[in-house]
């Protein structure tokens, strides 16, 4: 029961992980650039103090997204070439990995006990 859980909830995991923050890194880029316009039309001093504190911060949260972005950008391009290489491998490869294949399924199968004298006999 667990198990199933956690394998329903895995994709919306990663979903959150990866889809979510690129959504939210789109959609704040139109209004960050409507706060620094409305930051930059804004005079009196009390207030340019204020909207340069605001514009620093607005600044260091897009550095903080990008370099999520960059990182995030960086660890699928690893695993993008780690995956096309192991792919090759496996398509130069065929006979083994059918018989690594053949062999996991019979592993798999060997974890499960299996009634004989029920399934063979005939009542």
């Amino acid at each position: 029961m667990a198990l199933a859980v956690v394998l329903a909830m895995l994709p919306f995991y990663i979903l959150s992980r990866t889809l979510v923050p690129t959504l939210v890194s789109f959609c704040c880029q139109r209004r960050w650039s409507f706060y620094e316009a409305k930051l930059v039309s804004m005079r009196p001093l009390r207030v340019e103090k204020t909207a340069l504190l605001m514009a620093k911060t607005l600044q260091a949260t897009r550095r903080y997204h990008l370099r999520i972005g960059e990182r995030f950008d960086r660890l699928f391009e690893k695993l993008h070439v780690q995956y096309r290489s192991g792919l090759v491998w496996a398509l130069s490869h065929r006979l083994i990995v059918c018989v690594l294949f053949a062999v996991f399924c019979a592993a798999s199968f060997s974890l499960f006990p299996i009634p004989w004298p029920r399934l063979l006999s005939i009542s």
